[in-house]
């Protein structure tokens, strides 16, 4: 059976890479990994939270395709009751999600979109373009206790009930795991249809479930055909053989030696229709190595900048094979010539997104035994997310919380640093203080941009510019992640990966706030508490941070702030020249 086609090319760290091989052979790497022994990664053993079942995901179980058949008679039961299918999901199921409308794989007549916000501008635009009682409702979460996702679900379901719907719930589908509570919110509110994943699939290596579920239901993929190529992956890693030609420790191999060679940025290049691939594998990698101050840090980006970017790097190219992209082939070239550490893989269509996405899954866990990072935690994430409950918590009970102040203040633009942020910045103005953050950047840095400003019309495509204005001056990859999905894909790697990033988080008043239903918050009060919370947690681990507070609203807010980045990069430019 054909498989995706996978190209190592270690080039200036191949001695790296040819240690990693060897060390995976001389400590039996791959029997130990297929016969789930723990001791692989950092703090295995008996006493280990790392527990077997965590590594039930190597197994695709059985039932699965007729799982995925029942996911396409439901999508096929859809007919004309429903126009618009909505995706709700703020964790790792929305980034298989996305891949729907990138390659147009609805196939039923019906608009496919995605919520992955609770900002209030967001929340109203779904309303404002659907016909509420004729939208059906993906609620996509592993536990159904995110405050994030409950909260959406009262919200379109009071709104619901205030159309007149009879039976509101009829509108929601959950795709959950057995025992959560989401399984029994979709009980009590008789839902239209529950599904529920098979149990020890931790959500970031839930690849194989939501790629199956979503292709075999919404483009009548045969889930045989995508089950199949998986077990043939499956196959072959757990092969032994020629350690180079191995489909997933030559993968490993690579990711190890880059990330202990100050490469950790790795920067995944795919044709446009692919990015949801690249988001998926961004979390994966990023959240499962990151730990300590070490692992990787996967950035998404256009091919375009490859050539531009200093410093060290490594790369991962992804496309279908066959279909031409000059810009990505030049991409690859200037890989190839300049000796940059890369893995170059061929898709031969949506059939092999399944397989290709647990290849990764299990060259992220080899790697991680390397980099001696337990895969299957998160704590610094989970931590932040305990903040911004306490901080919540305090809101809703009426407790003053400590005021941080404005440093400075320009063009209705508020700036706030803390912690050692403060005093690496100029006060001068703000003009300066950009400035100073920007010169803070090496060449083996980045700069992530956090927006918690709706991701819609204007506000987006003027945030995309002023990533592209950051970048084409800076020579540093310039991310752009909208909160609160980022906590759930990146927040493992910014706060506890190596520590290269500076961020940049944007805030601005609400115009219309949405109260939460039957709770003492609004929607508003969510997203600000998100955003602070991870303000401050990335500032108590000594973390470059700023935020920008944009007083005038985000599109007005956007464009002034684009103005003054213009400002304060001439220095920069004239210093480079």
């Amino acid at each position: 059976m054909d498989l995706p086609k996978l190209v190592v090319s270690p080039g200036v760290v191949k001695l790296a890479y040819e240690y990693e091989l060897e060390r995976f052979r001389d400590t039996d790497t791959l029997k130990r990994f297929w016969s789930k022994d723990t001791s692989l990664w950092q703090g295995g053993g008996p006493r280990s939270s790392v527990s077997a079942r965590k590594l039930d995901w190597l197994d695709p179980p059985e039932g699965l395709e007729g799982y995925a058949r029942r996911a396409a008679r439901a999508a096929d039961g859809v007919g004309d009751e429903f126009d618009d299918v909505v995706f709700i999901a703020l964790e790792s199921s929305n980034l298989a999600a996305e891949i729907v409308p990138s390659l147009g794989l609805f196939a039923y007549g019906k608009r496919f979109l995605i919520l992955d916000s609770v900002h209030p501008a967001d929340i109203r635009r779904i309303e404002e373009i659907t016909d509420l009682p004729r939208t059906l409702f993906l609620l996509a979460s592993k536990t159904g206790k995110r405050i994030e996702t409950h909260g959406l679900f009262l919200h379109f379901l009071e709104r619901l009930r205030a159309l007149g719907s009879p039976y509101p719930g009829r509108n929601f589908i959950a795709v959950t795991e057995e025992d959560s509570y989401l399984r029994d919110l979709a009980g009590e509110y008789h839902f239209r249809n529950i599904f529920v994943d098979p149990a020890g699939y931790p959500g970031r290596f839930s690849g194989v479930i939501h790629f199956t579920l979503l292709l075999s239901s919404l483009n009548k993929s045969e889930p045989d055909a995508l089950l199949a190529k998986v077990r043939a992956m499956r196959s072959v890693c757990e092969a032994e053989g020629a350690l180079r030609e191995h489909p997933a420790l030559s993968l490993a191999a690579l990711l190890s030696a880059g990330a202990e060679n100050g490469h950790e940025r790795l920067m995944i290049l795919t044709h446009k229709a692919l990015r949801a691939i690249a988001y998926r594998l961004e979390q994966l990698a990023g959240t499962s190595t990151c730990s300590g101050g070490r692992g990787i840090v996967p950035i998404t980006a256009g091919p375009g900048i490859i050539s531009a970017i200093r410093g060290k790097f490594m790369a991962a190219v992804i496309r279908f094979a066959g279909v031409s992209d000059p810009e990505l082939a030049q991409a690859q070239d200037y890989l190839e010539r300049e000796g940059i550490p890369a893995a170059f893989v061929d898709l031969g269509g949506v059939v092999d997104f399944g397989a290709e996405v647990y290849r990764w899954e299990i060259a992220t866990c080899l790697a991680c035994s390397a980099l001696e990072v337990n895969p299957f935690e998160a704590p610094d994430m989970e931590a932040g997310r305990a903040l911004a409950m306490e901080y919540l918590g305090r809101q809703t009970s009426g407790q003053k919380s400590a005021v941080t102040p404005v440093r400075l203040q320009q063009d209705g633009i508020e700036l706030y640093a803390e912690g050692g942020t403060r005093h690496e910045i100029s006060q001068l103005s703000m003009k300066d203080a950009l400035r100073s953050l920007f010169s803070i950047l090496d060449g083996n840095g980045y700069l992530a941009i956090l927006s918690f400003l709706p991701n819609l019309g204007e506000v987006a495509v003027s945030l995309r510019k002023l990533c592209e204005q950051m970048e084409a001056n800076l020579r540093v990859p310039v991310v752009l992640n909208h909160g609160p999905r980022y906590l759930h894909v990146s927040g493992q790697c910014y706060k506890a990966g190596p520590a290269k990033g500076i961020f940049l988080m944007l805030t601005a008043e609400f115009e219309k706030d949405i109260p939460v239903p039957g709770a003492e918050y609004t929607f508003g009060d969510l997203v600000k508490t998100l955003a602070l919370s991870d303000f401050d947690s990335l500032t108590l681990r000594n973390r470059i941070v700023v935020r920008l507070h944009l007083r005038k609203g985000a599109i007005a807010g956007v464009e002034a702030l684009r103005d003054l980045v213009d400002q304060a990069l001439i220095g920069i430019r004239r210093s480079g020249e």
